[in-house]
């Protein structure tokens, strides 16, 4: 049954944890759907919605959805506490989430049990209440349990959560103190480390969430009593506030940073909502009864959580979104142009040891990285930066976590840009070194053409700036061509020569000033960088599944996210941090029936929320 509505979610933490429940409604059930699975109830707004009752008929009075991995396998709870000698119970369950998917799972010998993060892997988190009444905290890797308590805490009896898992073995929970308040933390599974996560300042501070790029959500509340939600995101926090609410809560976070949680209006009901780019979204199930909470959301939008029905009872809820064609939009940020570049070589290199070479530049200055793009996508390699003077510690660590030892490091540009005592460090460290440099920066394009064999295609860029040569760079990749800079509207020698000398290449020229530079050339030039970049994704680049888009004002995010595109084989496009450009929109909208994936480069400053919200729904 299709009809209108917001959606909405809530959930509460004292004590033991309430997260969530769903509830069965009235809608007709899909052909060749399991009668057993639930109800399905479908709704309208600017998304569209089907909620699903996924409930264990052990106790179908209380059930309440915690967690769902990209597989769609659930981790949650059931019991009303009918059953004195265990009230909670954990379990996992699978799709179509019938009775025959359901699987118990609980903390051995502990009295209640909440199965509350699992990750793709099927490991789970959660915590468990022992006999003296203490709270614990407790992973279940490939079925072996193991109990997490933070060393910190000093309440007695023992107060500890785990409340999230990424796939990246990282848990978030809190603890609590002997004045009884919470204090959030991430755990490094493997490492078995707890560092403090939250906002500084608040007397209490819960962490219920972490994606996969380390971004973790919560709640928190100021010693005068006021409470709200974060998100900590690339390292930068952002208040999260419901409209009109009494109090936000914070529940789950995915790789795009949309969060859903919980929220409370002012007559006290609760309802489930979604953050993404700034926007917020109520979201209620439709045979909710003034309770609906959404605890935990996967990278495919799905959402869990509960409602409380007509007859007072906790009720399990699967909610399916559905908008832009299933369109994702991811963000790959970090606290500075550094932090970002390692981020994107994460993502794109997550295994170690897994990249061919590092192409390494300088932080402060685009000139010679400009044709860098072709050399580290044709060397399957992720660009990393530096300053001058010495290799930053951590791109040190990062080069020696993405390459094999004796890996290659190519450096671009001479001793200015890079000092000799660079080389030197990556040479102690057993790195093979490798320098592309020229007289300037156009001759170093030059040079590292030369470096990539005899390529036939050339695309020409102004390399007095950097917009056209980045947006060029993911397309000279995918042609196994080669960018050559000019300065401006004019051929240097050095770049008139590689020309002269490669009389039958094919060569393009992007932007005015290039075109300007080299009438004979094929020009591809639009009204300003942004019209160009899409341009040069519409001449070269036929129903792309995925794009990437960076900030079009500063060159850093878009010279380390173009290179993650060209090893991906898609488009750059470029963005003004605030505002998508008309070009820019109208791609977006009519290349969304192909592309599956936007991955935007860069933090909410680079990029901000409003932008990403465009992206979200061109």
């Amino acid at each position: 049954m299709l009809r209108t509505l917001t959606i909405c979610h809530a959930a509460a933490l004292a004590g033991v944890v309430s997260l969530g429940a769903l509830a069965v409604g009235s809608g007709q059930l899909p052909a060749g759907a399991d009668p057993s699975a639930g109800t399905v109830r479908a709704a309208a707004t600017t998304k569209s919605y089907t909620f699903q009752t996924a409930s264990d008929s052990a106790d179908p009075t209380f059930n309440q959805l915690l967690g769902i991995n990209d597989l769609g396998e659930i981790a949650g709870y059931y019991g009303s506490g009918a059953d004195a000698t265990h009230p909670n119970k954990g379990f996992t369950v699978v799709a179509p989430y019938a009775q025959p998917n359901f699987t118990n799972e609980n903390f051995p010998s502990s009295v209640q049990t909440q199965v509350i993060g699992i990750d793709n892997a099927g490991d789970t988190v959660g915590f468990y209440v022992d006999k003296s009444g203490a709270n614990h905290g407790f992973t279940d890797i490939a079925g072996t349990f193991t109990t997490v308590d933070n060393p910190a805490s000093t309440a007695s009896p023992t107060f500890n959560q785990l409340l999230g898992i990424n796939n990246k073995g990282v848990a978030v929970g809190f603890y609590m103190d002997s004045k009884g308040d919470s204090h959030g933390y991430t755990y490094d599974i493997a490492s078995k480390t707890f560092t403090p996560a939250g906002p500084a300042g608040p007397a209490s501070t819960v962490a219920t969430g972490i994606n996969d790029n380390g971004d973790v959500v919560g709640y928190a509340t100021s010693p005068s009593g006021t409470s709200g939600g974060y998100l900590i995101s690339g390292g930068m926090p952002t208040t999260l506030l419901f409209a009109g609410a009494t109090s936000t809560q914070p529940l789950g976070v995915n790789n795009t940073d949309q969060v859903v949680g919980m929220y409370t209006d002012s007559s006290m009901g609760s309802h489930g909502f979604t953050y993404s780019g700034g926007r917020y979204a109520s979201v209620d199930d439709p045979s909710g009864v003034g309770t609906t909470v959404i605890n935990g959301l996967n990278n495919k939008g799905q959402l869990v959580g509960y409602y409380v029905d007509s007859g007072g009872n906790l009720d399990g809820m699967v909610v399916n979104v559905s908008s832009n064609n299933g369109l994702v939009v991811n963000r790959v940020s970090g606290a500075t142009r550094i932090a970002t570049a390692i981020a994107v070589s994460h993502l794109d290199y997550p295994t170690t040891g897994s990249a061919g070479a590092v192409v390494l530049c300088r932080e402060d200055g685009f000139a010679d990285a400009l044709a860098g793009t072709a050399l580290a996508a044709s060397n399957h390699a992720p660009i990393l930066l530096t300053g001058t003077a010495a290799l930053d510690p951590s791109t040190q660590a990062e080069i020696s976590r993405v390459l094999p030892a004796g890996g290659t490091v190519y450096l671009l540009g001479g001793p200015v840009a890079l000092s000799d005592a660079v080389s030197t460090q990556l040479t102690t460290l057993g790195f093979k070194v490798v320098r592309y440099a020229g007289a300037d920066r156009f001759a170093t394009s030059t040079v590292i053409a030369g470096a990539l064999g005899d390529p036939k295609t050339i695309l020409l860029a102004d390399g007095t700036n950097f917009p056209d040569a980045l947006a060029a760079g993911a397309a000279a990749a995918k042609l196994g061509g080669t960018v050559l800079t000019t300065e401006g509207p004019t051929l240097t020698s050095d770049v008139s020569a590689y020309l002269t000398a490669h009389p039958n290449d094919t060569v393009y020229a992007i932007g005015g000033p290039a075109a300007a530079a080299d009438p004979a050339a094929t020009a591809i030039a639009g009204t300003d960088r942004y019209a160009t970049a899409v341009m040069v994704a519409e001449k070269f680049f036929t129903g792309p599944t995925g794009i990437g888009l960076a900030d079009g004002t500063n060159y850093p995010d878009a010279l380390t996210g173009g290179a993650a595109s060209a090893v991906a084989g898609v488009p750059i496009l470029l963005t003004d941090p605030d505002a998508l450009s008309a070009a820019t929109l109208g791609y977006l909208s009519t290349s969304v029936p192909t592309l599956t994936t936007v991955t935007v480069y860069g933090g909410p400053v680079s990029v901000t929320p409003a932008v990403f919200a465009e992206v979200e729904q061109p």
